[in-house]
């Protein structure tokens, strides 16, 4: 055995706990540096990490005072996080795989306002312009009525296109019947057709030669017959294809002068658009404060996966296929197994729990879960939350549903108008709805309802008050929420009764002058009827009678057709076949 060379195994001794002071004492900057920088290219914006602490038994690391700005708003936090602590499966990752047994975050809150503005690292694709009040939002109300003529030029009438529609079907039909009307016999003609068949049937042979010549006559009638009778079928059912249609863009028209009248409703309070979409107007912008919340666990995880998972396949390109022989093939490359997620909302801490975390789906085999529940709080009665989503090769599969009871909504702003400003006093609201992500495209659908709703608004002129006097008295409100878009810019509409309603209020309290126009835009529009009807309704009743009389025709037709079969001719026919059976056999 040789000797130990003491200064040999001492110089390596120090050195080797000159590395681990080192890495023990570099090694959280070392983390912390790594995660900003992995996590701002993954959002396109800075992250910020107050502090890192790791630890050996567990193998794990704990982050404090996590801050991920907002690409679309720098001033303020997307995400920030008290604290979040990871729990690693050391063997994995020395095959370069992560897998976190116990993840619990603290603090999560969203839309918090940052010190000073964070960078930002990527360039939006394509800049929306920025939309001023005036053109996304409620047309500046009039203070002045439109006049009726001004209406009538500026909008498309249901009137005038069912009359058109009308007069068209009218012109393709009314040549087409009138010929073939003409074309079928008359009744001279069909009298001709008896007296010859009755000749037939009335007449005695006293040979077989005159047999078979009313045999043959009888035929050639028959023929006769039949094609006019082909020629009134086909007449029949022209009739009564041409006459429903016509009657149909009749009720059209009929019904068109008040349809255009209900729509004037509208425009005589100021605009039709600005109508129909007021419930979007004054609540759209915190419905889409609220809808934020129910995105919260896609914007959190998933630009941090899909980052990951891009430079899982870009090592891949570079370095080739690593073939891994251990038992942990069937993993992912990153994997958090458990997840206990607390996060602020509206001064409220909720706690969510998460299982299979992760971007590799296909991989593992089953997706990644999660919940949210939360009853009693000060803001709200009951919130829950519970979805599930799948990340594979054709993008992002998951389905959420909610349910949210009597939130507690007081002093919100609601200015949605250069003449219309107003706030949302108080309301307690519910809301229930559920939501799908396909190949990363949203769609979903839900009910927000606002109880004990108290709004005060104020109008700068005539129709912007009568707007807000309506307001004033809602003290409750329906809206029906669709989503839609992207998964990371989704777009939210909404519509209530509040629509109608708001057309039906401006009709009756514009007063007296708002009346004289409507009684004047009624008789307008009732006239335009009238004279696109015409005569009509009168030729649809002359239709009808030509298929009555087609048919009696046909009726008549189908008798001396049957009257062949039990004829005299028959019977002449069966004497004298037995007259020549006697002859020819005795």
């Amino acid at each position: 055995m040789k000797i130990i060379r003491w200064g040999g195994l001492l110089a390596f001794i120090a050195i080797f706990a000159l590395v681990f002071i080192i890495i023990q004492f570099f090694l959280d900057s070392w983390i912390k540096a790594g995660v900003e920088t992995f996590a701002s290219r993954a959002v396109g914006a800075e992250v910020n990490v107050a502090s890192v602490q790791h630890s050996y038994s567990p193998f794990g690391v704990q982050f404090r005072g996590i801050q991920v700005t907002d690409p679309q708003q720098p001033s303020h936090n997307k995400i920030q996080l008290d604290s979040l602590e990871a729990k690693l499966d050391l063997s994995p990752l020395m095959l370069r795989k992560v897998i976190i047994d116990d993840l619990s975050a603290e603090g999560l809150q969203f839309g918090v306002a940052r010190a000073k503005p964070g960078k930002l690292y990527t360039k939006e694709e394509s800049a929306e312009p920025e939309v001023s009040k005036e053109s996304a939002g409620l047309p500046k109300l009039d203070a002045e009525l439109p006049s009726v003529d001004s209406l009538l030029a500026k909008y498309p009438l249901k009137t005038q296109q069912a009359g058109e529609s009308l007069k068209a079907t009218y012109d393709k039909y009314e040549t087409e019947l009138s010929e073939q009307y003409a074309a079928l016999p008359d009744e001279k003609a069909l009298e001709e057709y008896k007296v010859k068949i009755k000749a037939l049937t009335d007449s005695k042979f006293s040979n077989p030669e005159e047999f078979l010549a009313a045999q043959k006559q009888l035929k050639a009638l028959k023929a006769e017959l039949k094609a006019e009778k082909k020629k009134i079928d086909q007449f029949k059912e022209n009739v009564s294809s041409a006459s429903e249609q016509l009657q149909n863009d009749i009720k059209q028209l009929e019904a068109a002068p008040q349809q255009d009248l209900d729509k004037f409703k509208g425009m005589l309070g100021g605009d039709l658009a600005a109508i129909s979409g007021i419930t979007e107007l004054v609540f759209g912008e915190q419905a889409k404060v609220w809808a934020e919340r129910l995105f919260a666990a896609y914007d959190f995880l998933v630009p941090f996966l899909q980052s990951s998972e891009e430079q899982v396949v870009e090592k891949q390109r570079e370095q080739g296929r690593w073939i891994d022989f251990a038992d942990t093939q069937g993993l992912p490359q990153f994997l958090v197994r458990k997840a206990n997620i607390s996060l602020l909302l509206e001064g409220e801490s909720i706690a969510s729990h998460w299982k299979d975390i992760t971007s590799e789906h296909d991989v593992l085999g089953r997706a990644t879960v999660y919940s949210l529940a939360s009853n009693g709080a000060k803001q709200w009665q009951a919130l829950a939350v519970e979805g599930d989503f799948w990340m594979g090769e054709e993008g992002i599969d998951a389905k959420q549903s909610w349910t949210l009871n009597a939130l507690q909504l007081k002093q919100l702003p609601l200015e949605f108008d250069q003449v219309i400003s107003g706030e949302l006093q108080q309301a307690l609201m519910d809301s229930a709805g559920s939501l799908s992500i396909k190949k990363g495209m949203l769609d979903g659908a839900g009910t927000i309802n606002l109880n004990s709703l108290s709004l005060d608004a104020k109008g700068e002129n005539k129709l912007g008050k009568a707007v807000a006097d309506m307001l004033k008295t809602l003290d409750t409100l329906a809206m029906s929420a669709n989503i839609g878009g992207e998964i990371l810019s989704p777009s939210l509409s909404l519509s209530s009764d509040l629509d109608s309603k708001l057309g039906d209020m401006l009709s009756s309290k514009l007063g007296e002058e708002g009346e004289k126009r409507m009684a004047e835009l009624d008789a307008r529009l009732s006239k335009l009827a009238g004279e696109q009807l015409g005569s009509s309704g009168e030729k649809v009743t002359e239709w009808q009678e030509w298929q009555d009389m087609a048919q009696g025709k046909s009726n008549s037709i189908e008798k001396m057709m049957k009257a062949e079969v039990d004829s005299a001719l028959d019977k002449e026919k069966d004497k004298l076949e037995d007259e020549l059976r006697k002859r020819l056999f005795n």
